[in-house]
């Protein structure tokens, strides 16, 4: 029976062997080696060599992934960019002294954990709303929009105004939608006042470039 062990543990249920995707932190400098091992029951008895395949090994990115041929110690040898590859599969086999496989291949799962490495973007560089004047508070005027190439948490998304003129009349929600906090504008007053906003990430805000947007 071969074995993928995620951090030297593996789990058994029917005598039927689950394996676990190994998982590595993108951008890691620190490299915690070896990520997992692969195991066979037959190492008990005779000596074995181990090999992998796919994408990370004998494919681009080459040798990102090496696996100890005595041990089955699967190590990584540098820094993964989730948002290029968001998951590797490689395919692991035993060999014994002449060389003859003696497991069928090993599928081996490796994803790639999202860390909070990429800064928000507007989807358009001016934005456009309008409003009628002496509007009621809470009247929305526009909605910004944004993406983030991470993902989950690291991809939560908050709005904030920088600067609109010489009076503030409008406020930014965490959706991004602008909407009015006075029921006394005048359009007089307000035809002059332009907008400036930007977004920032929920988990550690990490400032984007400003974008005007008119009213």
């Amino acid at each position: 029976t071969f074995h993928f062990q995620k951090k030297h543990s593996f789990s058994r249920q029917k005598r039927v062997w689950i394996i676990p995707p190994a998982s590595i932190k993108e951008n890691d400098p620190l490299m915690q080696n070896p990520i997992a091992v692969v195991v066979s029951d037959y190492q008990a008895f005779q000596k074995l060599t181990y090999t992998i395949s796919g994408p990370g090994a004998d494919q681009p990115p080459y040798n990102l992934f090496v696996i100890d041929k005595d041990t089955g110690d699967l190590n990584i040898t540098g820094q993964v960019d989730r948002e290029k590859n968001p998951r590797f599969v490689l395919t692991a086999q035993a060999f014994n002294s002449h060389h003859q496989p003696i497991e069928k291949p090993l599928e081996l799962v490796i994803e790639v954990e999202d860390v909070n490495d990429n800064p928000p973007v507007f989807q358009q560089q001016v934005f456009t709303g309008s409003v009628e004047e002496l509007c009621t508070f809470d009247t929305m005027v526009m909605k910004l929009t944004a993406t983030d190439a991470d993902e989950k948490r690291n991809a939560l998304i908050a709005y904030r105004i920088l600067s609109q003129g010489s009076r503030n009349m409008f406020v930014a929600k965490h959706n991004g939608e602008i909407k009015t906090i006075s029921n006394n504008l005048d359009r007089e007053v307000c035809i002059k006042d332009s907008l400036s906003a930007t977004l920032l990430k929920l988990t550690y805000k990490c400032p984007a470039q400003p974008i005007e947007f008119g009213e």
